[in-house]
């Protein structure tokens, strides 16, 4: 499953927000490290938020596999 990680930019005399992708990683310790750093380099009196952002298509996948035991569904029935 990718990870994304966003950058939220929020502009100060208006409402509005803007986002820009920093980074994907394959796992998520490796986007949290990813965000730990990105968060390091950003300044102390920044608004700017770092999210990591999954795609639902990819986190249905990934649940799928992950938690449905299909060769032991098959042998209990």
């Amino acid at each position: 499953m990718k990870y994304t990680l966003v950058k939220v930019v929020n502009f100060t005399f208006s409402k509005t927000r803007s986002v820009h992708v920093v980074k994907e990683a394959d796992s998520m310790e490796e986007a949290m490290k990813y965000k730990l750093g990105a968060e390091m380099l950003e300044s102390k009196d920044s608004n700017n938020t770092f999210e990591i952002l999954i795609n639902v298509d990819n986190a249905f996948d990934y649940i799928n596999k992950a938690v449905v035991p299909t060769n032991e569904v098959k042998e209990a029935s």
